[in-house]
């Protein structure tokens, strides 16, 4: 018979594992906790999907005029759909970060950051330029 360190409970030894503070009973016994794939990409795929419309264009525009004060409007699909996709993945990102106390300012760092990006890239997504004379 063994002694749980955590519960201090008598078991046999075949209900036991070994864990840094010693042997703890399989009702104690906690496995450490591995971050997901989820916790770790999420705001780097977020980045990626931000820098996509750096690279990729495609958009349209329109232009109006009238008494000599002129406007144009151009869209953006893919700044507006990536866009999108970096700032709710730098949400999640920010709430996983919150959650977690290793290296927590930098997750936290690289998450903002990722926001930033989508809300830069949504920004340009729709731009709207009026000019008067």
């Amino acid at each position: 018979m063994v002694t749980c360190t955590s519960c201090q409970k008598q078991f046999d030894e075949a209900f036991m594992r070994m864990t840094e503070t010693g042997q703890v009973c399989e009702t104690c016994y906690q496995p450490p906790e591995a971050p997901s794939l989820s916790k770790r990409l999420g705001a780097y795929s977020g980045l990626a999907a931000g820098l996509v419309p750096f690279f990729i264009h495609f958009s349209w525009s329109s232009s109006h005029s009238e008494n000599g004060v002129g406007s144009a409007t151009v869209i953006n699909p893919v700044a507006g759909v990536f866009g999108l996709i970096a700032l709710v993945a730098g949400g999640l990102a920010i709430r996983s970060a919150l959650s977690t106390s290793d290296g927590r300012n930098k997750k936290v760092a690289i998450a903002v950051l990722t926001c930033l990006l989508g809300l830069y890239q949504l920004m340009h997504a729709y731009q709207h330029v009026a000019v008067g004379s």
